[in-house]
């Protein structure tokens, strides 16, 4: 069993998920009817280094498991996100 507890956040807008170092482990998005959705994560704020980029379709609910042991953000987790009505991540 992993050792570190596994917590959650949630978004509806740009901004920061998580404020400190976490690792990434699953991420539910759920697209809007119009647009061209997107999500980009961030390492650290709205400046940071783009770690994962992903784009969708319109009106999807879409379950992304991050493989192993998931992707490190070393200075807090931010979401850039365009045309997304929520984004639900999952981190340790």
């Amino acid at each position: 069993m992993a050792g570190n507890d596994v917590k959650s956040a949630t978004a509806t807008a740009d901004g920061v998920l998580f404020a400190g170092r976490a690792r990434l482990r699953h991420v539910l998005v759920k697209t809007s009817s119009t647009g061209t959705p997107q999500v980009v994560l961030k390492n650290g704020g709205s400046g940071g280094t783009a770690l994962v980029t992903m784009d969708f379709v319109t009106s999807v609910n879409e379950d992304i498991p991050l493989p192993d042991e998931g992707l490190l953000f070393t200075d807090g987790i931010y979401a850039d996100i365009t045309n997304i009505d929520r984004i639900t991540i999952f981190y340790s």
